[in-house]
This record gives C-alpha cells, sequence and structure tokens, in this order.
C-alpha cells in the first residue's frame, strides 16, 4: 500500500491519466481555468502581505551591518529580511518572487 507521504508526482499523474476518462468535461474545464489563474498570479504582489491582516500596508523592518568604516571603503549589508505591517503591527518575511 502506498503511503500519502511517498506519494510523488508521478503517482499522481497516473492516476490522473487512468481516471480522466470518467471525469465530466465541466470538472477539467474548471481545473484548467484554477490552473490558468494560479499562473497568472504574481508573487511580487503578494511579497509584503501582511499574514495575519493581508494589509499591504508594510515598511521595511530589517537590520544591517557595516565595516565601520567612514567614508570610501564603506560597506553595509542585510542581517536579517523581514517587514512591519503597519495596520495590525506583526513582523514578517517577505516572500520573493519569480
Amino acid at each position: 500500500m502506498t503511503t500519502e507521504k511517498s506519494k510523488d508526482l508521478d503517482y499522481w499523474k497516473s492516476n490522473a491519466e487512468e481516471d480522466y476518462i470518467t471525469t465530466p468535461i465541466s470538472v477539467l474545464k474548471y481545473i484548467t481555468e484554477l490552473e490558468q489563474q494560479v499562473k497568472s498570479v504574481d508573487l511580487a504582489d503578494v511579497g509584503d502581505c501582511c499574514p495575519a491582516c493581508k494589509s499591504t500596508n508594510s515598511s521595511d523592518n530589517s537590520t544591517y551591518e557595516n565595516n565601520g568604516i567612514i567614508g570610501s571603503g564603506f560597506a553595509s549589508w542585510k542581517t536579517s529580511d523581514s517587514r512591519a505591517c503597519n495596520d495590525c503591527g506583526c513582523i514578517f518575511k517577505p516572500i520573493k518572487g519569480n
């Protein structure tokens, strides 16, 4: 017996190929429409969306360090990447886009 954890994409593809003949056309069309909508979602649009309240009103809350040099040779880098929701105060990591 195949357990849920060991079922991979090939397993589901094989089952789908066996069962599609008995699947109503309306279900297949629905799946096609859902796939098109998922492909059209731009992850950049949800990257700064608060996971708690879904607000896009957020600001950069990242921390930075530098090499301590003043003037020529100065360098800084981000040590943590986070956002702060301006509506509910939640601190979260942004989702990286495509």
